[in-house]
């Protein structure tokens, strides 16, 4: 296996919650655009030598918005998206906010289980460490890499990489937050700070 220098891990930026679409197609809002300016400033952006996202709108966007700043390669990889909720909104619809969050207490409190429909955490989590290990595996060790993904496949992420049982203590402080991981150390650097 190679190791690179530092994988940013960074959750898109706040959205604008749309009921009439899959949230895998809701955009940045003026807030997550703030938000993200912000942190296209910071100086450890500029170390970032090839960006990789998920296909979902939100962080695909971002990583883009990072590749121009950069001028650099962005490179998008189904695996790295979020648990798969289009099964709990073909069958309910949109959730409320308490619906939401009880589906979501369940999804980290019951990982082998699927909650309503959804993912289980447990798949989502492999699918989403499978990733990571390509992206090691595919880069030189000299890399600094920013993957732009989402905040329940990154608390999968951060459980595993921290070596913990999945649970949502390990959650961002609020969406559009980033941690930092030493591949050749296998050593989280940084926990969750907020992008901006």
């Amino acid at each position: 296996m190679f190791f690179v220098a530092k994988i940013y891990y960074i959750t898109h930026p706040k959205v604008k919650i749309d009921p009439e679409k899959f949230d895998k197609d809701w955009e940045i809002s003026e807030e997550g655009q703030d938000q993200l300016q912000k942190l296209l400033g910071k100086d450890w952006v500029s170390q970032i030598s090839i960006i990789y996202s998920s296909n979902e709108r939100k962080a695909a966007d971002s990583a883009r918005m990072m590749a121009e700043k950069c001028c650099i390669a962005h490179k998008i990889l189904d695996d790295l998206c979020g648990a798969d909720r289009t099964g709990g909104r073909e069958k309910h619809g949109f959730l409320t906010n308490a619906e939401f969050k009880k589906a979501a207490d369940d999804f980290y409190k019951y990982p082998s289980k699927s909650s309503i429909e959804w993912e289980k955490a447990s798949d989502a989590q492999e699918r989403n460490i499978l990733a990571l290990e390509k992206i090691i595996n595919e880069n030189p060790p000299d890399s600094n890499i920013a993957i732009w993904g989402h905040g329940d496949a990154g608390i999968l992420l951060l459980c595993h990489l921290l070596g913990k049982k999945i649970s949502r203590d390990y959650d961002q402080p609020q969406m559009g937050s980033y941690f930092v991981y030493d591949s050749s150390t296998g050593k989280i650097d940084q926990l969750w700070q907020p992008i901006d």
